[in-house]
């Protein structure tokens, strides 16, 4: 089954001005919320996302998912381990993760069967984005059981 979604967070907004600092290739920043990038003592540490995110230097398809997700007001972190894109909190990371994120692009239906039957293995609805005429679109896909 499938459905049209338009994902909406409620999570902490993003300060208008985010300052972030790089000591070599590490990037940290000061005042972002809490649940932005990884606790290290009184720093933020950033991934790439996130850098790219604060310095406003959004390129690739995935970048431009991230940035879309922040600006719904989720928790962004990453898919990596269930083996998508991005996992997403709806307001707090206390709870799990609702949402697997994957990006797909128009060729890549096939994975469509692998990432449902995951989702459901580790209690999640799985969510594909993909570009629609330069526009970021959701579906939500659930698996049906046979009779």
């Amino acid at each position: 089954m499938t459905e049209h979604i338009d994902p909406m967070g409620m999570a902490e907004n993003m300060p208008e001005k985010i300052c972030i600092k790089n000591a070599g290739s590490i990037y940290y920043s000061l005042n972002t919320p809490e649940w932005f990038g990884e606790k290290f003592y009184s720093l933020n540490i950033l991934n790439n996302f996130e850098r790219r995110f604060v310095e406003n230097k959004i390129m690739t398809p995935e970048e431009k998912l991230y940035a879309d997700l922040i600006k719904r007001n989720f928790i962004v972190k990453s898919g990596f381990k269930y083996g998508e894109h991005f996992r997403i909190y709806s307001e707090s990371m206390d709870m799990h993760a609702e949402y697997l994120i994957g990006l797909i692009d128009k060729e890549e239906w096939y994975k469509i069967s692998r990432a449902v039957r995951l989702s459901v293995s580790v209690r999640k609805s799985m969510v594909f984005a993909g570009f629609i005429n330069n526009e970021i679109k959701y579906i939500e896909m659930k698996r049906i059981k046979d009779i």
